[in-house]
């Protein structure tokens, strides 16, 4: 399978990875609350205080990484080796866009706490075992991330 790297310009690319997201990041946070253990909790804790470390002091690189960090933490708890594979193959292309997303959005006040907060929703949620509230709050974190990057990138097409 093959997905090119979205120009980061392009917002029609962009927002076609992120609804891309929106398929496949809901359900694995419903798989996450049903199957998650004490160590995939300890791993989306552990990538949760990086970001909140990265949003204080402005490291963007260590922000971004931890994103990815906790939703990779995620798709392991899945316990699903399609879901594990699958992130991996999108991280790539996910890397430069969660990259993009975070340096624009530390420019704009309260962004990344936003973010952060959805994050913190999405993990109480796989932590109490609840895969309805998983979904409920990982379809509003990757629908505002939808928004979000709506707002931070020109808009042009590649066509």
């Amino acid at each position: 399978m093959r997905i090119p790297a979205a120009d980061l310009n392009d917002t029609a690319q962009i927002l076609g990875i992120v609804e891309l997201r929106r398929g496949v990041e809901i359900e694995a946070a419903a798989l996450a609350a049903e199957r998650r253990t004490q160590t995939d909790l300890i791993d989306m804790r552990a990538a949760l205080d990086a970001m909140a470390e990265a949003i204080a002091t402005g490291d963007v690189a260590l922000g971004a990484e931890a994103d990815l960090g906790f939703h990779r933490a995620i798709a392991r708890a899945t316990r699903n080796e399609n879901y594990i594979m699958f992130f991996d193959f999108m991280a790539v292309l996910l890397r430069k866009n969660v990259e993009l997303s975070r340096r624009r959005s530390s420019k704009v006040s309260g962004r990344g706490a936003q973010a952060q907060k959805e994050h913190a929703k999405v993990f109480a949620a796989i932590e109490k075992g609840d895969p309805d509230m998983a979904r409920q709050f990982a379809r509003i974190h990757v629908v505002n991330t939808e928004a979000r990057l709506r707002s931070l990138v020109p808009e042009r097409t590649g066509r």
